[in-house]
This record gives C-alpha cells, sequence and structure tokens, in this order.
C-alpha cells in the first residue's frame, strides 16, 4: 500500500475514534430539526421563514427526518436557519487496517477455495493448510489495493 494510503488511514483512525465515543449522543427522536426548534423556541413558521421556504416544505422536513428520508440539503438550510452547523461524517466501526484485513481474508477464502475445488476435480492435491494460503493470499490483495 503506498504511504499516502496509510498516513490517510493513520489520520481516519484518530478522528474516527473521537466520533465513535459520541456516535449514541448524535441520535435525538423525533429528529434534529424538531428537537433544535423546540430547545432554541423557534415556531415552525419561524424556521420555514428563516429557511427561505413553505411552512409545509419544513413540517414536511420534520416528518422526513424522523423516516430517515430527509435530504442532506434540507438538512443543511434547516440548521443554517438556526444558526446552527450540520455534520455529516462515515464512521467505521473498527480501524481502517482490520476492515481491510477482513475483507481481504473473506475475498481470500472465496478464492483459495474456488482454486480448491477445480484442484479436487482434476484429482490434484494442496499440500500448505488451508489458513496459511488463505492469509497469503489475503496479504496479497492487501499489498495490490484489492479487497473489494
Amino acid at each position: 500500500m503506498r504511504s499516502v494510503d496509510l498516513i490517510a488511514q493513520a489520520q481516519l483512525d484518530r478522528r474516527a475514534a473521537v466520533l465513535r465515543k459520541s456516535i449514541q449522543q448524535t441520535q435525538v427522536r423525533p429528529g434534529w430539526i424538531h428537537y433544535m426548534r423546540h430547545v432554541l423556541g423557534i415556531k415552525l413558521a419561524k424556521l420555514a421563514k428563516r429557511a427561505g421556504v413553505s411552512l409545509s416544505t419544513t413540517a414536511q422536513a420534520e416528518r422526513r427526518e424522523a423516516q430517515g428520508r430527509v435530504t442532506l440539503d434540507t438538512l443543511k438550510k434547516m440548521a443554517n436557519a438556526m444558526e446552527c452547523d450540520f455534520a455529516y461524517a462515515f464512521v467505521p466501526r473498527k480501524k481502517v487496517k482490520d476492515i481491510l484485513k477482513d475483507r481481504a481474508t473473506e475475498k481470500a477464502r472465496e478464492i483459495v477455495l474456488k482454486a480448491d475445488t477445480h484442484m479436487a476435480l482434476e484429482d490434484q492435491k494442496v499440500s500448505v493448510a488451508l489458513r496459511e494460503r488463505i492469509e497469503r493470499v489475503a496479504s496479497e490483495l492487501i499489498q495490490k489495493g484489492d479487497v473489494w
């Protein structure tokens, strides 16, 4: 893997560690638009006016957010109208190198088992242990950057 990728992975791992600690606190019911509007004491009509959209569009945005169907553009617009920043992130569930290793191992297992099937059909026996072959292929896949 290129050194640039390793640097980016290390940076992402540091950022993700911080985000993972707070991820449980980022979920609010019935959604951030309603929650912030309530906390700030902004009436629906006032929010609509500040966001430059209709009252029905604002009410619909609140409903859609609660359903998980709101657009990022709408969330940004509503956040801005309430003098808030909008944050959006993908937070890896584990370290990037572990994700890549797991994916490479999964792909390597598929490759090795497929090759074993062909070898068995040709009545050829492989003497190297399955686990060892999978680890070797996984390592090669990681080096090539071909884990997906």
